[in-house]
């Protein structure tokens, strides 16, 4: 039975960002209520009569409790910066909508870590299958078989992920200490880099495709 890449490796993407979400899906939650909390004041005005406010006092923490609390916190970010490693292309693919409002697309009230962790795994899935496609044509282009045949659409899109990678590179080479301390910056890099790699498989497999029908053209006589 023949398993093939382009369907294993979004389910495997799914998986590997389950189980890192998983422990941290408490700040998930609070990252809802927290939405729901900020746009309630939005609707005020439209004629619905609204709920009384009501206040509600937290405790102050200690600073052991609080060292606590924010361990806790960043224990829960690195889980959610997975996604963003794995899912990287989808940063490049809403570059056009960030250049025109200057920030990135994330509903009101939502966290941005919550945002991501949530919705690139969904969206990668398209970035994982054209991968596994890539990555199959490699493979049968070492027997000399062009399967599956690559469109100009998925390859333009990998030679924009090996220039982003290279880029990347070049990012994470001249990081300043400053820069390193910046994890969210860090796991993009890493992320660019990761897809770099990854892209560079699809291009080298379509240009081998090229050379094995211009091969066979040759052996054909035209």
């Amino acid at each position: 039975m023949r398993y093939q890449l382009r369907w294993l490796l979004p389910v495997a993407e799914i998986l590997v960002c389950l189980v890192a979400l998983w422990p941290a899906r408490g700040h998930f939650l609070v990252g809802l209520m927290l939405a729901k909390l900020l746009r309630a004041p939005a609707q005020q005005g439209t004629g619905q009569v609204s709920e009384p406010q009501r206040v509600i006092d937290l405790p102050e923490l200690t600073p052991e409790k609080q060292r606590e609390v924010d361990a806790i916190y960043e224990k829960a970010l690195r889980r959610m910066r997975v996604p963003v490693v794995l899912n990287f292309p989808v940063a490049v693919a809403q570059v056009p909508f960030s250049l025109v409002t200057r920030r990135e697309w994330v509903p009101q009230g939502m966290l941005k870590e919550s945002w991501r962790a949530l919705i690139w795994p969904l969206v990668g899935i398209v970035f994982w299958w054209l991968t596994g496609r890539g990555i199959e044509a490699l493979s049968a282009s070492f027997q000399r078989t062009i399967h599956p045949r690559l469109h100009w659409m998925e390859v333009t899109w990998a030679v924009v992920l090996v220039v982003v990678g290279i880029v990347t590179f070049i990012g994470i080479v001249t990081s300043t200490p400053d820069d390193r301390r910046d994890k969210d910056f860090m796991a993009l890099m890493y992320g660019g880099l990761l897809w770099g790699v990854l892209a560079g498989l699809t291009v080298t497999a379509r240009f081998r495709q090229w050379r094995i029908r211009k091969s066979n053209l040759a052996g054909s006589g035209g």
